[in-house]
């Protein structure tokens, strides 16, 4: 039986109460075929498939033989021989049917898409199994399981993570996605770099650094970057700043797609004490990414090493702090106090894995909201 996932069967039907077109972009093997066919009654086209990708040729022909309201799936659309004109075909002259395209890199990170479709589409970003979804996948809220497997399906549900299965997904997504989407020809070289990326999970990105540990040279770890992050495999934080102050401006903060994929890269079989909180910033990470505009998140540090994990812009004068925690109890509010007293305007909020209900807590001068990850985005908002 498939693991419902209501959550992101919710999302891509509000939005195409306001578009024809849902581009559900995101990691290979991380379910967005399964979640496609949990879309009430649609129908699904494998782009995968010689017989489909035949039946697309003739955008007119296939759309006209469609039910004018109805809706309909196309997997792995990249695949088509012209995806973005099959696409542009559907919005413009069949604009009731509503159509969910799933890929693997984002819209306008290859070549294979010649029109940005600008209007027509809402992007929607596949994550790992949010750690909202973890009762439903397991039955209970397993935080060390889902930080050690990852949040990968197959993995997440495995006895044990299996070594053999990471190492065939990053085998796999150099070749259908990077090799065969952008024509990167140095397998080697291109896998230890993203090794080295994943290995420098919730880190101040160091180019050299990188680069130099993966063989490669400088520029080329740069342009290794860009398609990790074009294949939403990384998510690179830029720091906050307001300008004036002595404040991190240049550096991003490097994450992985998946805690999973963490810890089989830094050799890890177990979790000790001080590996959780880490990890845990990836989950928060993820229900960030969901709620509020990528451009909205960064992070903040100074130069006296007062750090926040997320300080996300809520509006004019307005920047939200957001502080990932396993437990509420080993908060220390000094960073806190520091990020506020430049930047007095916004709600704190401290995320923590078994929260039911948000409650205020105090902390000398500071009111935070201890909070679920769930609840981050309509406080942020609020």
């Amino acid at each position: 039986m498939l693991t419902p996932r209501p959550f992101w069967v919710d999302r891509i039907e509000a939005l195409w109460r306001s578009r024809s077109i849902v581009w559900l972009a995101g990691a290979r093997r991380l379910g967005k075929t399964v979640l496609g066919r949990q879309i009430p009654e649609a129908q699904v086209f494998n782009c995968d498939l010689p017989s489909v990708r035949e039946r697309l040729a003739d955008p007119e022909l296939f759309y006209g033989s469609l039910a004018a309201d109805g809706r309909i799936v196309l997997d792995e659309v990249h695949r088509a021989d012209d995806p973005s004109g099959l696409l542009k075909i559907g919005a413009d002259e069949h604009p009731g049917i509503r159509i969910l395209a799933t890929g693997s890199a984002t819209l306008h990170a290859s070549a294979r898409f010649r029109d940005s479709l600008v209007g027509r589409k809402w992007p929607l970003r596949l994550a790992p199994v949010l750690w909202r979804e973890c009762r439903d996948w397991l039955g209970a809220a397993d935080l060390d399981r889902r930080l050690l497997h990852g949040g990968f399906p197959e993995q997440l549900l495995a006895a044990a993570p299996d070594p053999q299965w990471f190492e065939e997904w990053a085998e796999s997504f150099f070749a259908r996605d990077v090799h065969a989407l952008f024509g990167t020809r140095n397998r080697t070289g291109f896998l230890r770099a993203a090794s080295q990326a994943f290995a420098r999970n919730g880190e101040l990105l160091d180019v050299t650094s990188l680069a130099r540990d993966a063989g490669v040279s400088r520029p080329t770890a740069v342009s290794y970057l860009d398609l990790l992050d074009a294949c939403q495999v990384t998510v690179r934080l830029p720091p906050f700043h307001g300008g004036g102050r002595r404040e991190m401006v240049r550096r991003p903060r490097l994450y992985a797609l998946d805690t999973g994929l963490v810890c089989h890269f830094r050799g890890w079989t177990g979790l000790r004490p001080t590996d959780r909180g880490p990890l845990w910033e990836n989950l928060v990470l993820d229900e960030l990414l969901t709620a509020v505009p990528r451009s909205a998140l960064h992070y903040w540090r100074d130069a006296a090493g007062h750090e926040v994990d997320f300080a996300v812009v809520a509006g004019r004068d307005r920047v939200a702090a957001v502080e990932a925690k396993v437990s509420p109890q080993a908060f220390d509010a000094r960073s806190l106090r520091a990020f506020r007293a430049a930047y007095p305007h916004g709600p704190n909020l401290l995320c923590c894995p078994l929260v039911a209900e948000p409650y205020p807590k105090r902390f000398a001068e500071l009111t935070v909201t201890v909070c679920a990850p769930l609840h981050a985005g309509s406080l942020i908002d609020g």
